[in-house]
């Protein structure tokens, strides 16, 4: 298919941010429109009614435990002049007995490897976070609650066999946040 006809499609087919609009748009103007369809989810599915109210200054969504275990955020970032979608909810803490580390991280790259959905598991600060970033300019309206509702389903698929194997720790973790 002709690049012009491709890009005719794209833009046809309801994407958020269509490459007509990217030039149009300002990241600023982008970035409302995306964290407005997360306060539009935040509300639909009742997460709370306000989404202001889960809300930090930097504009993180901060989601409590819903339909899982687990507890998560969502936000809009900026990397080099693009715009990413980023939603990210929390599995485990990481052990503390560095015995444990390994076989952890082993377990992981073996999920990852076999996941059927464009979700991963990764280590941010003291945890393990089941993650996807999307850019911006790729995803649909729709993508919003897709990728939080996926990234949320990821963490609670594996959170209660990666803690029976790896959590419980007798330790305290120490070291950055």
């Amino acid at each position: 298919m002709p690049a012009e006809n491709m890009t005719k499609k794209i833009e046809e087919s309801g994407f958020a941010v269509s490459s007509e609009n990217q030039g149009k748009k300002s990241l600023e103007e982008l970035k409302k429109t995306v964290e407005a369809d997360i306060d539009q989810f935040i509300v639909q599915m009742k997460i709370a009614e306000n989404p202001k109210e889960i809300t930090d200054e930097a504009g993180l969504r901060h989601f409590p435990p819903f339909g899982s275990s687990a507890g998560g955020f969502a936000s809009v970032l900026e990397n080099e002049g693009r715009l990413y979608f980023k939603v990210a909810a929390c599995v485990m803490e990481m052990p503390a007995e560095k015995e444990l580390i390994l076989p952890l991280m082993r377990e992981l790259l073996t999920i990852n490897g076999s996941c059927p959905t464009f979700g991963r598991l990764g280590i941010m600060g003291k945890g393990v976070y089941a993650t996807m970033t999307y850019p911006v300019d790729l995803m649909m309206k729709e993508d919003v609650g897709r990728t939080i509702y996926s990234v949320f389903s990821l963490a609670d698929s594996v959170d209660d066999k990666l803690k029976k194997r790896f959590g419980g720790t007798t330790k305290k973790r120490t070291g950055k946040k």
